[in-house]
């Protein structure tokens, strides 16, 4: 079966499902669940060096197993800035903003590396800024000549000091990093989950 899988992963049609079909489907005609106040709380929580995790409960993305569907890096946070945080997405290296996170999730999460320092995440950001020409890596195959969302992440801590959980989950027959490995690292920690917010004011929509 997993010979059977890499060979999948290898096709052009795999590659045209992932990067073409997929990113667009949903099964639903209605909006995300993220709205401006959750998204105005989230923001006042982010500080370069964050890693961000994001589901749409009703994306094609919701197949990858686990948690969390999508990961990101924040890069900056100042006023002028035009891009607060760097993707993998099928339009390959991107740069977006927290609120193009948020409009696209019914959930996201915030937290942090304990074991990355200020200068150490300054490292880390310079090293992820190196990756603007990679391709997305549609084999997810953890090496970092093309790069998964996570992936992005993990060759940017370039020490490795976030201790990520690379337990084959997707079935490939080799070491996988996921945005749920990211977040059950035992030194990443939450700092902020819009779940959270939701529970703590339940008559907002």
């Amino acid at each position: 079966m997993k010979k059977l899988t890499k060979w999948f992963l290898a096709t052009k049609f795999w590659k045209w499902l992932l990067l073409t079909v997929l990113p667009g489907v949903r099964w639903s005609v209605g909006y995300t669940k993220i709205r401006g106040w959750v998204y105005k709380r989230g923001y006042r929580k982010l500080y370069p060096g964050c890693i961000i995790c994001t589901v749409d409960e009703n994306k094609a993305s919701v197949l990858i197993p686990g948690t969390w569907s999508h990961s990101a890096l924040c890069v900056a946070k100042t006023p002028d800035c035009e891009f607060e945080v760097s993707e993998m997405t099928q339009h390959n290296f991107t740069e977006s903003c927290f609120f193009d996170i948020c409009k696209e999730a019914d959930r996201v999460l915030i937290g942090i590396c304990d074991d990355w320092d200020i200068m150490y995440i300054r490292k880390v950001i310079e090293k992820n800024k190196s990756f603007k020409d990679k391709l997305y890596d549609v084999q997810f195959a953890m090496n970092d000549e093309a790069l998964s969302c996570s992936e992005s992440i993990y060759h940017s801590d370039f020490e490795h000091r976030l201790k990520v959980n690379l337990e084959d989950i997707a079935g490939l027959g080799h070491e996988y990093i996921s945005p749920d490995g990211l977040t059950k690292a035992s030194n990443f920690r939450v700092i902020w989950d819009s779940e959270d917010e939701f529970k703590s004011c339940p008559g907002r929509h």
